[in-house]
């Protein structure tokens, strides 16, 4: 086995770790609101995992594959392929979505911030 082989095995086992790391705050929290911290580190992990999950297809490009001494010496997308693309993809929309939700929350906590800061602004100059 080659490089490409052993480096897709590598990266079957960091996809599955950083996919469990992103997951088990979720399974944690059981309704509780989540930090920021929290969501940021969800999001880190999910691109990790789509990153990993892409390089495990590595493999089609190993030795393995292009072997010609095999019995079946054709590598095609079977099952196991098409679902790491599918995770791949998944990983990606989850990593997505959560960057556009932390934007959306940073925007909704400035503006908040401004209202608060114009609602005491006001009411110090009825006083004054």
């Amino acid at each position: 086995l080659d490089s490409k082989w052993k480096a897709s095995q590598a990266m079957s086992i960091l996809a599955c770790f950083t996919a469990v790391l992103a997951t088990w705050p979720l399974v944690c929290a059981c309704g509780k609101q989540l930090t920021m911290s929290t969501v940021l580190n969800i999001g880190s992990n999910c691109t990790w995992s789509c990153l990993w999950s892409g390089l495990t297809l590595l493999m089609l490009r190993s030795n393995a594959c292009q072997a010609t001494d095999l019995t079946d010496p054709k590598c095609e997308l079977d099952t196991g392929a098409k679902c790491a693309i599918a995770a791949t993809v998944l990983f990606f929309m989850a990593s997505m979505a959560i960057s556009c939700s932390i934007a959306v929350a940073t925007v909704v906590a400035v503006a908040e911030a401004e209202q608060e800061k114009q609602a005491a602004g006001g009411k110090d100059e009825e006083k004054g």
